[in-house]
C-alpha cells in the first residue's frame, strides 16, 4: 500500500476489551522513536461512535507527503502514562521527492521572482562511477520549467538546495520532540520578466517528478493600482478532523476566503506568527503527548509536522501571489539570542521561518526589508530584535525613508508583528488595566523607553510595553516623512484607529498622520484583553472574530477593507485619499 500526499487512508482496529475514552491513535514516521517524539497527529477511538460499545472502529487520516512512510500506533491507559497496545503495518510513501510546499516571493530586484519547493532530497555531488564513465553525479537535480502560456514551459532555471538540522537551532522542543527532518528546501529565481506578465510554471525534478502546473502575475510597474491580502497570526487546521498540538478552525474560513479571491490578488503580507500551536497555561511546549487544556496560541513552535500542515493549507495561494511575510516572536525569539520575547519560537530562534520563507532582506538573521509593488511601498520591520535609534535596523528604515520615491509609490506601508498602538490592557503579567493613552509621551525630550514606562520595559514583552518602545523608535520619524498607514498584529484582533500622533487624533493640517491597523485576526485565538472604555484613538475593534483585510490602491486612493471569515462580508471599510 502506497500514498501520495492528501491521499486519505481508513485505519481500523478490532478486538479491543474494556474500551475506553482515553484510549487513542497516533500516525507517526517509521523511524520515530514514539518514547521521544511527538505524534504527527491523532484522535481518540471513541471518535468513532461505536468503538465503547463494540472495541472496534475505524477512522479515516489525511496524510501529508512527509517524505517517509507512515506507522500508527494504538495507545491505552490514557495521556499521561500511554501504553502501545498495536502498532499497524506501514503505509509506503510513493514518492519521497514529490514537490511540494511550493510558495513565490519577491526578491530585492525589479522583474524577478523566486520560487521555492521541498522535497527530500538535496542537489549535492556524489561518488562518481568511474565504470561508466560518469565523473560528477548529482542525487538531485531542482529546477523550474517556465513560459508564457499554460503547458509551454520554454525555459527552465536551477535551483540551489538548502536544509537545517535540529543542532542548527536553539532548544525544545524545536531539537527533541518537535524535530522531524523538514527535508530539502530549493528555490530558484525567475529574472527578466515584464511587468504584470502571466508566468505558468511548474517545479521539482526530471527525475524524480515535478509539480503540477501554477501561475502568477510579475511585480506591476511602479504607479501601477494594486489589489493586496493583509493579516496576521493565521495558524492551521487539519481537514481531516484528527488532532495536533494545535488546532484553530477559523483559519480555514480565513485561507478559504483568500482562495476565492485569488483571481483579483496581487499579492499576500502576513506580518507574523505564521503557523500556530496551541501553548498550555504554564507557558511552556506541550509534551510528547498529544493532548493538554490550552488556552492561548503560539506558532509552529520547533514542531516540523505543524510547518508541514501549515505548508499544505496555504500552497493554493503562495503558488500563486507573492507571499511576503514578517517575522513574529513566535518565529524567533529565544533566551539568550538578543530577542524581544522569551522562549516564544519553541527553540527555533527563526532558523525554520527564514529557510522556508526566504525574504529579500540584508542577511541571515536580519529580517527586515522593504519593496515597491505599484503604488506602493511597503516597509517590513522585526519587532523581535533590536530596532532602537542607531541600531542596524533602525538605520536601515532610516536610509530607506530617504529613498522612497512618492510620484512612483505614493502609498507607504510601514508593518510589523507587534502592533504600534493597541487598545489592550496587556501591560503586566495579569493584565492588570492601565490607561497608557493618558502618558504623556515626548520620545525627543528623554533618553530611552524606561524613562516613561520604567520598570516593566526592561522585563516585559507585553502589548503595550513594547508598543511603547516602538513608538519611542519610529513614530517622530514616521510622521515627519509622511507615512499614510502602520499595520501590526500580535493581538488576536482587527483595530482601526484615526489619524494618530503621539496617542491623540490629528484633525488639521496638509497630513494629519498614519491610520494604523492591527490585522491580527487570521486564525488564532481571539485577544479579548481590551480596555473596559475603547480609547479615543480607536475608531473600529472587533476582538471577537477573524478574518484577513483586502486593499485596492491606485494613485488617489487606498481603499481597505475587514472581510470576516465566517460570513466574507464587509465589516469595516475605509479610504484615504491624496
Amino acid at each position: 500500500m502506497g500514498y501520495s500526499h492528501g491521499d486519505n487512508v481508513t485505519l481500523s482496529w478490532s478486538g479491543v476489551s474494556n474500551a475506553s475514552n482515553s484510549d487513542w491513535i497516533g500516525a507517526y514516521l517509521v523511524n520515530d522513536d514514539v518514547q521521544s517524539t511527538a505524534p504527527i497527529k491523532y484522535q481518540y477511538a471513541s471518535y468513532d461512535p461505536q468503538y465503547l460499545a463494540t472495541g472496534s472502529g475505524s477512522f479515516v487520516f489525511r496524510l501529508m507527503n512527509m517524505r517517509d512512510d507512515y506507522v500508527f500506533y494504538f495507545f491505552r491507559n490514557g495521556i499521561k502514562s500511554p501504553i502501545v497496545a498495536a502498532k499497524s503495518n506501514s503505509v509506503k510513501v510513493d514518492n519521497p521527492n514529490e514537490p511540494l510546499q511550493g510558495r513565490i516571493s519577491l526578491t530585492n530586484q525589479t522583474g524577478e521572482v523566486k520560487v521555492s519547493w521541498t522535497t527530500k532530497n538535496r542537489n549535492v555531488l556524489i561518488e562518481p562511477n568511474f565504470d561508466a564513465g560518469v565523473l560528477f553525479q548529482f542525487s538531485s537535480s531542482p529546477q523550474v520549467r517556465w513560459g508564457f502560456s499554460s503547458g509551454s514551459f520554454e525555459f527552465t532555471v536551477s535551483a540551489y538546495s538548502y536544509s537545517y538540522t535540529a543542532e542548527d537551532m536553539c532548544g525544545p522542543p524545536a531539537t527533541t520532540i518537535g524535530y522531524r527532518s523538514p527535508g530539502t528546501f530549493h528555490s530558484a529565481i525567475i529574472k527578466n520578466l515584464k511587468p504584470s506578465q502571466r508566468v505558468f510554471y511548474i517545479f521539482g525534478d526530471p527525475q524524480h517528478g515535478l509539480s503540477e502546473e501554477y501561475s502568477f502575475r510579475n511585480v506591476p510597474l511602479p504607479g501601477a493600482s494594486v489589489n493586496v491580502i493583509a493579516f496576521g497570526d493565521l495558524g492551521q487546521f487539519a481537514i481531516d478532523h484528527s488532532l495536533q498540538q494545535e488546532e484553530q478552525a477559523p483559519s480555514r474560513n480565513t485561507t478559504n476566503g483568500i482562495e476565492a479571491e485569488l483571481n483579483n490578488t496581487d499579492l499576500v503580507l502576513h506580518i507574523g506568527d505564521i503557523s500556530c500551536k496551541w501553548m498550555d497555561d504554564s507557558d511552556q511546549p506541550l509534551s510528547v503527548m498529544p493532548y493538554k487544556v490550552v488556552t492561548n496560541c503560539a506558532d509552529a513552535r520547533g514542531y516540523t509536522s505543524q510547518w508541514e500542515q501549515f505548508h499544505d493549507q496555504l500552497e493554493p495561494i503562495s503558488t500563486s501571489v507573492p507571499y511576503m511575510t514578517a517575522i513574529g516572536n513566535h518565529e524567533r525569539d529565544w533566551p539568550g539570542t538578543g530577542t524581544t520575547g522569551d522562549k516564544d519560537s519553541g527553540g527555533e530562534c527563526g532558523v525554520a521561518y527564514e529557510l522556508r520563507f526566504p525574504m529579500p532582506t540584508p542577511g541571515r538573521d536580519l529580517p527586515w526589508y522593504s519593496f515597491d509593488f505599484g503604488v506602493l511601498h511597503v516597509m517590513v520591520m522585526s519587532t523581535e530584535q533590536d530596532f532602537a535609534p542607531g541600531s542596524p535596523q533602525h538605520t536601515y528604515f532610516m536610509n530607506d525613508l530617504a529613498k522612497i520615491n512618492r510620484t512612483k509609490t505614493p502609498w507607504v506601508i510601514f508593518s510589523g508583528h507587534r502592533p504600534f498602538y493597541i487598545d489592550s490592557t496587556n501591560w503586566e503579567p495579569h493584565g492588570a488595566f492601565i490607561n497608557t493613552f493618558d502618558l504623556e509621551i515626548t520620545p525627543r525630550n528623554i533618553s530611552k523607553p524606561i524613562d516613561v514606562c520604567g520598570y516593566l520595559c526592561t522585563l516585559l514583552d507585553r502589548d503595550q510595553t513594547v508598543a511603547l518602545q516602538i513608538r519611542f523608535a519610529f513614530e517622530d520619524i514616521l510622521y515627519e516623512n509622511k507615512i499614510d498607514l502602520i499595520f501590526g498584529a500580535h493581538h488576536h484582533s482587527y483595530q482601526r484607529s484615526c489619524h494618530v500622533y503621539r496617542s491623540k487624533c490629528q484633525e488639521s493640517g496638509d497630513y494629519l498622520g498614519p491610520v494604523v491597523v492591527n490585522i491580527g485576526m487570521a486564525g488564532a485565538t481571539n485577544s479579548q484583553n481590551i480596555e473596559p472604555i475603547q480609547p479615543e484613538i480607536f475608531k473600529f475593534v472587533d476582538d471577537s472574530h477573524h478574518g484577513y483585510t483586502r486593499i485596492f490602491a491606485n494613485t488617489t486612493h487606498f481603499h481597505m477593507q475587514y472581510i470576516r471569515g465566517d460570513d466574507r462580508q464587509v465589516h469595516d471599510d475605509f479610504v484615504l485619499t491624496k
